[in-house]
């Protein structure tokens, strides 16, 4: 299947059955290949992706939960609960995650999750897990400063994140808000 092919709902339902038969007998470098072609196509197999998504192996998982438009929040958050840390590290990549899979993620997650969840500007935050993750003890540096220059941080959380950085990150940080109140 190529990007540009457009089949109807019919063909990609019978297309669908026939790779639901053959992909439990198909080698692990077949499966690999297979994710990595129907993740970004938005009329890929839905069967066949959630199939993919939910394999324990992730260079087979890892491809269709970071990009299949055939994922809903619920099947996320379902695989997010389910699987372990790489699994979420390929579902916090995704171009946009909305507050309620964003929270359990950042619920499940380790460090190199959170840390790639608060670098993704399309993930959206909840005003409590922005909370929670500048409130926490081991919150580094990096992090933090990662945290306060997102554009969409609530200011009462940004006040408090400044009152946790050093001198050097909330000068960096605050000339940044200075900078992006300049290009309005």
């Amino acid at each position: 299947l190529g990007k540009n092919e457009q089949l109807n709902e019919e063909q990609i339902l019978v297309f669908d059955q026939v790779l639901g038969h053959l992909i439990t007998r198909m080698e692990l470098t077949a499966l690999i290949e297979l994710s990595e072609r129907l993740a970004p196509i938005h009329n890929a197999p839905i069967s066949v992706i959630h199939t993919l998504a939910r394999d324990d192996e992730i260079a087979i998982a890892g491809p269709v939960l970071s990009m299949s438009d055939r994922l809903t929040t619920p099947d996320l958050i379902e695989i997010a609960t389910a699987k372990n840390q790489p699994h979420l590290l390929a579902i916090s990549k995704r171009s946009s995650l909305n507050e309620s899979l964003t929270d359990v993620l950042i619920e499940r997650g380790g460090r190199e999750v959170i840390s790639k969840l608060a670098e993704n500007a399309g993930a959206r935050f909840s005003e409590e897990a922005y909370a929670y993750l500048i409130d926490q003890p081991a919150a580094d540096e990096t992090l933090l400063e990662t945290l306060g220059s997102r554009l969409d941080i609530p200011l009462n959380i940004f006040l408090r994140l400044l009152e946790r950085v050093t001198e050097a990150v909330r000068t960096r940080l605050l000339a940044l808000v200075q900078d992006k109140r300049n290009d309005i």
